[in-house]
């Protein structure tokens, strides 16, 4: 009997060892991502409703995209994507939750508030994925995370308004009475008013609220609220105010009153600083949900949990900041006229990408269009690969977590990306170690041969002096003391500017210590 008994057990033991090797190889599998297609012939047909057409939404969009191919699904052969925009008309949202559902949708992927509620009047029973909402459960997809309407899931993403009122009172300690337009019938915007009121309460701010209902009431109101005594408007996100933002922005620059804001299209219209969620990632996070259930093979009762996307992932929060003119008050488009340590604090914390879009964007028109088109960002990618610094992974850093050199680089992409007549460099490699000096000289070499550059570099450096360039200008005390061209600039050597120094030493008659000084500094 005992060695049945024991018989039985090392059957069992071999069984759930077995079994337990499998599962781990099943895991290992999964989080390689290589998953087999769904269903051998099946392809789901996927809706993107959206209610309108912003920055934001687009980044939302681009990140569910991102998320359905990180689980392992392919476009063409496990799904198929249609996206409805509704251009900000609330009747028309309705109706296209309706076309998604007589057009054969298998799944409903909303993008803000309205979406989200039309979908889960009208959505019968489709499985609906939502994103870019501020809280999914006030927009009515349950009484709590785990307690939500069977075919309903996604992600809620509060506004950062920690982050924004840190930033101002660390970098902007004259403001403290805020303002800002809410429309009362936007389920988000009472959302995110009531929030910003819990953080303006423990930060010490006053805010003042004032109510639009449509887009034509938004110039009214934002005239009011520039007239309520206040230090600056904070912005609190939302469908209405996203798209009538110009308005906001206008008032803004005519009071001479600072605006804050918490989404990236608002830095098109007018905002002087954005502190915004990383909305491309909240829509990776809301496609693993759905890639979730789309393996499960067509579950229509959703079992996974809502969820709230407040930490701050991927680029997390970040801050772009459009100017701010360092005199007493702020005026025109708050465009930087000298760079203060307040607006250097905050632009450490502006992301590689954000940075590099306002240089790519110059010259091009504005409005509310995608921030930059794909081939531009595709184009920006691509250049700062070539930089060989491995900084086309890190597009979402802050560009305070950057080396010098690595900043300085990325400067002299900037200034050349619409290649100028003239390049000026002003001791551009001063400020850093040997090792980045090199490779900054050596980039500028690459691309001011690769575009035909016209540059003036200023340097104090004689080694730079006699390797870059086809000419030399030496001057002393204002006055040109040597020009060297053509043949005459192709036999200088380091040494020899260094002598021109000497003779200007004995002919002003300086001390020998100060010739020595330069030999050791710049040879």
């Amino acid at each position: 009997m005992l060695n049945a008994l024991r018989r039985v057990a090392l059957g069992l033991a071999v069984v759930i060892a077995v079994s337990a090797t499998l599962l781990l190889s099943d895991l290992q599998h999964r989080r390689q991502g290589a998953r087999a297609p769904i269903a051998a012939g099946h392809k789901w047909k996927i809706y993107f409703v959206q209610f309108n057409d912003v920055i934001d939404v687009e980044d939302a969009a681009n990140g569910v995209m991102d998320g359905l191919r990180e689980s392992g699904l392919e476009e063409g052969r496990d799904f198929e994507v249609r996206t409805l925009n509704a251009q900000g008309d609330m009747a028309t949202v309705s109706a296209l939750v309706d076309a998604a559902v007589t057009g054969g949708a298998e799944m409903i992927i909303t993008f803000s508030t309205p979406a989200l509620q039309a979908a889960l009047r009208r959505s019968q029973g489709i499985p609906v994925v939502f994103n870019y909402v501020s809280s999914g459960l006030k927009a009515g997809a349950g009484k709590s995370n785990r307690d939500h309407v069977p075919n309903v899931t996604g992600v809620s993403l509060m506004p950062a308004n920690d982050e924004a009122l840190t930033i101002l009172k660390t970098h902007f300690p004259a403001i403290h009475r805020l303002g800002t337009l809410y429309c009362p019938a936007e389920t988000n915007m009472v959302v995110a008013k009531s929030a910003l009121d819990e953080s303006a309460r423990r930060l010490g701010y006053d805010v003042v609220y004032v109510a639009a209902n449509t887009a034509t009431d938004v110039p009214d109101a934002a005239a009011a609220l520039m007239s309520r005594d206040i230090d600056a408007v904070l912005q609190i996100p939302g469908n209405l105010t996203a798209s009538a933002f110009g308005s906001i922005g206008e008032a803004g620059r005519r009071a001479k009153i600072p605006i804050f804001a918490f989404q990236k299209s608002q830095a098109v219209g007018g905002a002087m600083v954005v502190v915004g969620r990383d909305y491309r990632d909240s829509g990776r996070h809301a496609a693993h949900l759905a890639a979730e259930e789309m393996i499960r093979e067509g579950a229509h009762h959703l079992r996974l949990d809502l969820s709230e996307v407040n930490y701050l992932s991927s680029a997390g929060v970040g801050a772009l900041m459009k100017g701010y003119r360092d005199t007493t008050e702020l005026q025109g488009s708050f465009l930087i006229s000298a760079a203060s340590e307040r607006v250097r604090a905050v632009l450490r914390l502006v992301d590689l990408e954000s940075l590099l879009a306002l240089a790519a964007r110059r010259g091009m028109s504005r409005g509310f269009g995608a921030l930059l088109p794909v081939r531009i960002q595709t184009e920006l990618r691509d250049r700062v690969a070539s930089l060989n610094m491995q900084l086309e992974t890190r597009m979402n850093n802050p560009i305070g977590s950057l080396s010098g050199g690595q900043r300085q680089a990325l400067t002299l992409l900037m200034a050349t990306w619409h290649k100028p007549e003239l390049l000026l460099l002003d001791e551009h490699t001063a400020a850093l170690d040997p090792k980045s000096a090199g490779q900054i000289v050596r980039l500028t070499q690459r691309i001011v041969s690769e575009h035909r550059l016209t540059t003036l570099m200023v340097t104090h450096s004689m080694q730079q002096a006699a390797t870059l360039g086809d000419r030399i200008v030496m001057m002393n005390q204002g006055r040109v003391i040597a020009d060297y061209a053509g043949a005459q600039r192709r036999r200088i050597h380091a040494d020899d500017l260094v002598r021109r120094f000497d003779e200007i030493r004995r002919e002003e008659q300086l001390d020998v210590s100060a010739a020595e000084m330069l030999r050791e500094a710049y040879v």
